[in-house]
C-alpha cells in the first residue's frame, strides 16, 4: 500500500510541474490576474529601437515575439546575442539588459507557481479519499 501511495504522489506531483510548467498564460478572463502579473512591456522594449538598422529591428522583432508567445528561453538567448551581433546604443544596451532582466524575473515567478502547484498536489494526494 505505500508503494502504490508513493508511486501516486509521485505521478501527481510530476504531472502538477509538467502542467504548471508548459502552460502559457492566457490572455482571457480566466487567467486575468496571473496573466498581467507575468506580462512583460514590450511597448518600452520596441521603442528603444525605432531608428536602429533593418536587421537589428528584425531581430528585436523575433525576441518580441518570443515573449508574446512566453518563449522565455528563446528571449533570453535572442537579447544576449544583440550586443555580439549588432551596435547598440546605451539607450539599447540598457533597454536589452532591463528586459532580460524582467524576463528572468517571469521565469523566478513562474517556477514559483509550479512549486506551489506541486505543493499543493501533493497534500491532496496524501488526503484520505472521500467517502
Amino acid at each position: 500500500m505505500k508503494i502504490i501511495k508513493t508511486s501516486l504522489l509521485t505521478l501527481v506531483a510530476v504531472t502538477a510541474l509538467s502542467v504548471a510548467g508548459c502552460s502559457k498564460p492566457s490572455d482571457g478572463a480566466a487567467g486575468g490576474a496571473s496573466a498581467s502579473a507575468t506580462r512583460l512591456d514590450t511597448a518600452s522594449f520596441e521603442s528603444a529601437f525605432l531608428a536602429a538598422e533593418p536587421a537589428l529591428k528584425s531581430a528585436v522583432k523575433k525576441a518580441v515575439t518570443a515573449i508574446q508567445g512566453a518563449d522565455y528561453p528563446a528571449v533570453v538567448t535572442q537579447l544576449q546575442s544583440l550586443p555580439t551581433r549588432f551596435q547598440l546604443t546605451s539607450e539599447q544596451q540598457q533597454a536589452v539588459s532591463d528586459m532580460i532582466a524582467a524576463v528572468q524575473k517571469a521565469i523566478g515567478t513562474g517556477a514559483g507557481k509550479a512549486a506551489d502547484a506541486a505543493a499543493k498536489a501533493a497534500a491532496d494526494v496524501s488526503k484520505p479519499f472521500g467517502k
